[in-house]
């Protein structure tokens, strides 16, 4: 039921911090010549919770509690289209995305006194789902403020909420203002200067929770639009509108659709002269309890009930039903009042279509002993029988189409005659959605349009198909965030569709074939460096699902990053790098087609090799060497090679000395050998390879005597 408009993505505004750690090491790796991170390595990690503060607000992470104070900032700024630079839209930011904040965390808010506002509380709190209180709530200073849009959107844990106070006389927008605050048994608007409000669509859409709302004092004499106003305001039996001006209205649809607890209404005042058909459409849609409603004479029934037998109202030769049971017109001076005159069988309150099922619902008939649920295709009827403590039924593996479906009820050993037909269409409702990893916890999903589908539900199970959540969005995609890496999550996506989403079994082959597995990843962490002269060996976390691995590198020097190679392995030899330069060193996954996006980087400096001097005497060498040296961690021992001629290792010893003298029976007279040194720093030996021109360079060569 939202509106189009553009969000900005809540992680988009989380920052990243840098911290300086000590060594992180991997397991032991069956690997020469490896070197361990020491304390200088730095790695760029992701923070969530850290304490956060600026002149308009605090954030504190150990209660999840938002302090707003001072002048805050507007909500809404401008924004044009990259793909169209000639379409400007509004930007929605919210309190908690422009402080950083996910709005999903924020348990309470508390506003100081004397916080004034900007001109707009557009989204103000929009999408704070755990938000469980506001405190200080009449200390804000609403009297430069427009438009409170959206401003308590999506705030399905608020019990109670009290606005009586705020000055509203500049405001001209308040849709979607308390839209799907489900958890809401407790709102006072009852202070309300609405004189210069033009738009209440789906001011209140959403709000099971209200079992009474006094809009009574509202002035309506300017709003143009009304359409879902108390859409899914199924708590409400009773509501006074009959004092509303709706001689500017142009929009009414779906004003009280599913208002399914309603049993009167009075709209006998409403101008509906500017309304057109369409947008008359379904006012009462779903409304199975309304026994009476008094109604302008004029506006016909036929313009504002759906004349289909799918739970709205539905035309029966010169009778009318409303979901199924049997009505009649009563004019009495300018009012058409209207009343049920239901029969003795039950009256089917909705039906879920799915694929190859229908989960079918129906009031409980006194004096009933067992209902009967007869469903209909073409002509092949059947039944299912249901005790009397069952007011439902799912009917499984039938085939798809269109059914004609009513309920009798047996009562004294009769069964009763009358048949409240409820029509339905049973068809592959699902839709087909793709995942992809994002960063560190997230899953992008994405879908095609479902036609006539006004929104959608997008459900995450478990591997043992237990639901984790369940989200909504009217947009074709949606970013799951806040999962945990390498855990498998399924996905599966709703259409919600003539009143209902379709019924869904995730064990049903027919079904579970739209279930998308997948889990999230993160680009892998850097575990291990080891150095050498001009090149670096990394040792990196696996990552589920990743199919290659993508190794960049900047050195202090450059300004744009370097792909140093990819590889399907867990570890990377970067080579060719210039010794005594800062370099930073990052690792990404690719996974389902797509790098994971996040840099996780780790910051050494090479330097040159070791390069010994030789004394040659009879049948022996005498080597020296400088102490070697790294990032403050001296090497605490050495390996000296011996190689022949062409490079070939013959033999080699370990020294914690800086000289060692070579006595051997190998060493021939006359013969050419070379001796290289390589220091053993932080627990291993150096990379180093004779296939390597930079390290070749440090192998010193004598003739034996």
């Amino acid at each position: 039921m939202h509106k189009p408009r553009r969000l900005l993505g809540i992680m988009a505004a989380f920052a990243m911090m840098t911290s300086t750690l000590a060594p992180v090491y991997a397991n032991e790796v069956d690997l020469d010549l490896t070197e361990l991170l020491d304390e200088d390595v730095t790695l760029g990690l992701s923070v969530d919770d850290v304490t956060k503060e600026a002149s308009w607000y605090r954030w504190d992470p150990q209660s999840y509690t938002l302090t707003l104070t001072g002048q805050l900032p507007d909500t809404t700024y401008p924004y044009t289209d990259d793909d169209d630079p000639n379409i400007d839209n509004d930007v929605i930011y919210s309190f908690a995305v422009q402080a950083g904040i996910n709005p999903e965390i924020v348990d309470k808010v508390v506003i100081e006194p004397n916080t004034k506002t900007g001109t707009t509380l557009e989204d103000a709190f929009y999408g704070m789902t755990g938000l469980k209180s506001i405190e200080g709530l009449h200390n804000l200073d609403t009297s430069t403020v427009s438009n409170m849009s959206s401003m308590f959107d999506g705030c399905s844990s608020l019990t109670s909420l009290d606005v009586s106070g705020f000055d509203t006389s500049n405001v001209w927008d308040m849709s979607y203002m308390f839209g799907c605050c489900s958890s809401l048994t407790s709102l006072d608007v009852s202070g309300f200067d609405t004189s210069n409000v033009w738009d209440m669509s789906d001011m209140f859409a959403g709000c099971s929770g209200l079992t009474s709302l006094d809009v009574s004092g509202f002035d309506t004499s300017k709003v143009k639009f009304m359409h879902s106003m108390f859409y899914g305001c199924s708590g409400l039996t009773s509501l006074d509108v009959s004092g509303f001006d709706t001689s500017n209205v142009w929009d009414m649809r779906s004003m009280f659709e599913a208002c399914s607890g309603l049993t009167s209404l009075d709209i006998s005042g409403f101008d509906t002269s500017k309304v057109d058909y369409n947008s008359k459409e379904d006012m009462f849609f779903r409304c199975p309890e309304l026994v009476s409603l008094k109604m302008t004479e004029g506006l016909y029934i036929s313009e504002i009930m759906r004349l289909t037998n799918d739970g709205g109202w539905v035309m029966a030769g010169s009778d009318r039903i409303i979901s199924g049971k049997r009505v009649y017109a009563e004019f009495k001076g300018a009012g058409t009042y209207i009343r049920l005159k239901p029969g003795a069988s039950p009256v089917i309150a909705a039906i879920e279509p799915g694929n190859h099922k229908m989960n079918v619902k129906w009031n409980a008939v006194k004096g009933a002993s067992q209902y009967t649920v007869h469903y209909k295709t073409g002509s092949t009827e059947k039944t299912l029988k249901r005790d009397a403590s069952k007011t439902g039924a799912l009917i499984n593996d039938i085939p798809n189409g269109a059914y004609d479906v009513w309920v009798t009820a047996t009562i004294n050993g009769k069964e009763t005659t009358e048949k409240y037909i409820f029509s339905t269409v049973l068809k592959e409702y699902y839709v087909p959605c793709k995942t992809q990893a994002a960063e560190s916890g997230s899953i992008n999903i994405s879908w095609n349009a479902f036609p006539g589908a006004e929104r959608y539900r997008v459900v995450c199970v478990y591997p043992d198909n237990v639901v984790r959540d369940t989200k909504t969005t009217s947009r074709l995609s949606f970013k799951w965030s806040g999962l945990k890496n390498g855990q498998t999550y399924g996905f599966y996506v709703q259409p919600y569709v003539d009143g209902v989403y379709p019924t869904f079994s995730r064990t049903d082959a027919n079904d579970k074939k739209y279930i998308q597995w997948t889990c999230p990843v993160n680009s892998p962490m850097i575990t291990k460096l080891s150095l050498g002269n001009q090149k670096v060996w990394l040792y990196y976390e696996s990552v589920p699902r990743a199919t290659k691995y993508y190794i960049y590198y900047r050195q202090s020097s450059q300004t744009t990053d370097t792909l140093a190679g990819t590889t399907t392995a867990t570890k990377f030899l970067v080579t060719k790098l210039k010794n005594n330069v800062s370099t930073e060193f990052y690792v990404k996954a690719l996974v389902d087609g797509k790098l994971t996006p996040l840099k996780r980087p780790a910051t050494r400096t090479t330097r040159e090799g070791m390069k010994p001097t030789i004394t040659a005497t009879a049948g022996q060498a005498a080597l020296k060497w400088s102490k070697y040296t790294d990032c403050k961690a001296s090497a605490t021992k050495y390996k000296v090679v011996l190689v022949n001629a062409n490079y070939k290792q013959i033999d080699y010893r370990e020294t914690a000395n800086l000289a060692f003298t070579w006595k051997s029976s190998t060493l021939k007279k006359g013969t050419k050998y070379g001796f290289y040194v390589v220091p053993y720093v932080n627990g291993e030996y150096i990379p180093f390879g004779l296939s390597h021109a930079e390290d070749k360079a440090n192998v010193v060569f004598f003739t034996a005597k």
